[in-house]
Formats: C-alpha cells, structure tokens, sequence
C-alpha cells in the first residue's frame, strides 16, 4: 500500500490549471502507422492519422465531460475489435483495443521504472502466490489529513468487500467500521517512547501534529486477508475519500493479529482551494476525481504507461517526474508513475473502468484493467501493480 499522497495532493491543485492532454477531443498525429498488440497479443497496424480522421467523418462526436469514452471514438459504447479504434477521431494518439476500451497508445518504445531501469513485470503472466499466514486480522493505523491539515480523531473508517462494493455501492455491509479516536499510552513499549508519543498497540505513535492539530487512530476487527478491500474514510470537515486495491498480506499480520497500515481523508477546506487555486469557479457538484501511482510488480513507479477512463474526465494528466505537478507535454507516465483525472461526473452506475496499458518491446500490452466504484463529490485513490488477490 505505497502512495504519494502529499504528492497527489499538490498535483490536484496543479491539475486544474494545466493545460494537460485529455482523452477524445484533439486531433490525432500525422504520420506513418504504426504496430501494436490487442488484448489476445496479435499484432495490428494502425491507420495513419489521414485515413482515420475519412474513416470517423469530417464532423465526428462532440465529446462533453461524462460521456462514455467511447461514444466519442468510434462506433458504440466498447471497441470489439482493432479496427473500432483504428476509426477513432479526436485523439491525440491512436489507440489500442483492450479490455473493451480504445486503450491510448504510449509513445516511449519501452517501458522503464521511474530510475530507468528494465521494470519487474512477470506477475502478468505468472500470478505470485498468495502470502501465508493469518486469515483474520484486526486493521489499526493512523487516520492522517491528506493536504491542508486537521483533526483527525471522530472521523469515520469503514471497510468494504470490493466485490461486494462494486456490486451495491454505499448500500454494500460493511466488513467493519470504527470512528477514529485518540492513541492513549497503554506502555510495554521497549524502548521507551520519546518525543511527545506514546505506546499504543505495542507501538510508538504520535498524538499530535507540529502544526498541533490532533491525530486519530481507528481499529477495525475481523477482516481477511489477502483479499482485495475497498476503504472510506469520511467525517466531519472533511470529503468523501475512497481508497482502492487494498488488502491485507496475510504474512504481515502479527502473533497478537494485527496489522498496521494508515489511511488518508482529504478535507473540504483542500478541495475547495483546488479551483480557487486554478482560477476556475468550481468542481462541478455531483462530480469525482481520482489519482494514483502506476507501478511494477515490485511497487516501482512505472515511466512510460498510459492511463485510459471509461468515462471523460474534464482534465486527465501526467505528472512532470518529480511528482510536483502535472506536464502538458506527458502523454504518459513520468519517472514518477503519477496520473491524475478531475470532474468526472458518474453515469447511474458509478461504474469507471481505467484501462493501464505500456509498450514492452515496441509492442503494447495491458499492464492491467481495474473497475471502480465512483461516488458524487468524493476523490478516489487508484495506485496499482499489475497484480492483485484474485486478478483474473
């Protein structure tokens, strides 16, 4: 669970005042075609960019925030084979099929991890195996405010079944849930905790910011392992935050059955200064955002991925390879794998699918498709390696 929150948090801000490329609305390169792989690893030619702008129509769709991504590429709702996104019109890179989505296509030859070195990606084709250990475990960590800080103790931590989620949503049972509170000191820490922390858990932790704003501790019992998780952390003062692709390494829980892990709550006052910020009036009411990192199988920042949304964002964007803000020249990831999407507004659903996809090779290839749950007016966390519990 590897997250560049501080990160993500500047790049938020950043994003809504960079002009940076978005899925479906410029025209594609001119030049030669170029060969890519599908889903099943053949290999198509894509069409130049002349024969796919007569092939789409001089007029094309009007692509609006919220559309289905691909009802503003070719022919219906989901590409069915290479030649659905040979027709595609409005993008700035020719895509590839895969998953049912025009995927765009990277420009860099090869993907590399973000300190240029060949990335770890044999859990694509070789699924690890599970971690042994624990089937249950109690989950503790701190609750920490995620860009402008606050209190964090009284927030809410509830814990869901991804399946279960995506399935029902906000009406799914909760797995668990616990309100955050204060870390009193219940000793048997050796040594002895310094600093202004105290023993809590068997662990030294602390109970104050610098900036003396206080710091919660949630606990939430009985969850399994190594299954996938999907977290929501929310409260007073602060927005709807969902994190996805947790779980619980079963060899990481301890001989009491705990497992520690923080979690993340962005505030309202943060989301509020990110269109102030960008001189624009506001995000949209009832829209979403969501960021992340692209990873190898390691947990190494992937330099070279695409990221492709279901449905438009109003931004979509990589970030510059210091992870301080977003780059209008990046049509991938940077050095720091990061990616950004803003004011995307749900379907009845909620349904998003992201599509991540890299050229290995010269050739692309799905690094893996993941299905999210959005809520109105929440952001959501999205970093991935191409593996997890019960990938297909």
């Amino acid at each position: 669970m590897r997250y560049r929150w501080f990160v993500l948090w500047v790049g938020l801000v950043w994003l809504f005042s960079a002009v940076g490329p978005m899925q479906g609305c410029t025209p594609p390169p001119q030049g030669e075609g170029a060969e890519s792989t599908v889903d099943g690893g053949e290999v198509a030619t894509e069409k130049s960019a002349e024969t796919v702008t007569e092939s789409a129509g001089e007029t094309g769709p009007t692509c609006q925030t919220g559309d289905p991504v691909n009802s503003c590429q070719g022919e219906g709702t989901e590409c069915k084979s290479q030649r659905d996104c040979d027709k595609t019109k409005g993008y700035d890179q020719i895509g590839t099929c895969l998953s049912g989505l025009c995927a765009l296509n990277a420009e860099k030859a090869s993907i590399l991890t973000g300190d240029e070195k060949e990335p770890d990606l044999g859990c694509i084709e070789t699924p690890p195996a599970l971690p042994q250990g624990a089937a249950k475990a109690t989950w503790w960590g701190e609750v920490e405010s995620f860009g402008l800080e606050g209190d964090t103790p009284g927030l809410k931590v509830t814990v869901y079944d991804h399946q279960e989620f995506m399935g029902k949503g906000s009406a799914a049972t909760a797995l668990g849930t616990n309100t955050a509170k204060a870390a009193t000191d219940e000793g048997g820490c050796t040594p002895a905790c310094a600093d202004g922390r105290v023993c809590w858990k068997k662990t030294c932790v602390r109970t104050a910011l610098k900036s003396g704003y206080k710091v919660g501790y949630f606990e939430v019992k009985d969850l399994p392992t190594n299954k996938r998780l999907v977290v929501i952390v929310e409260g007073k003062g602060y927005i709807q935050t969902l994190l996805y692709n947790l779980w619980i390494p079963a060899d990481k829980v301890n001989a009491e059955g705990f497992y520690q892990e923080r979690v993340f709550a962005i505030s309202e006052v943060t989301k509020t200064l990110i269109p102030a910020l960008a001189g624009i009036g506001q995000i949209e009411p009832g829209n979403a955002a969501i960021a992340g990192e692209v990873q190898d199988c390691q947990g190494k920042p992937l330099y070279g991925a695409t990221v492709t949304l279901s449905h438009r964002p109003e931004k979509l964007s990589y970030f510059n390879g210091k992870g301080d803000q977003p780059d209008p020249t990046q049509n991938e990831t940077n050095k720091d794998g990061t990616y950004g999407a803003l004011n995307i507004k749900p379907d009845a659903s909620g349904k998003l699918k992201v599509v991540f996809a890299a050229k290995v090779g010269g050739k692309v290839k799905k690094l893996l498709d993941y299905e999210l749950r959005m809520l109105p007016d929440a952001i959501s966390i999205l970093t991935v390696r191409p593996w997890y519990p019960g990938r297909p």
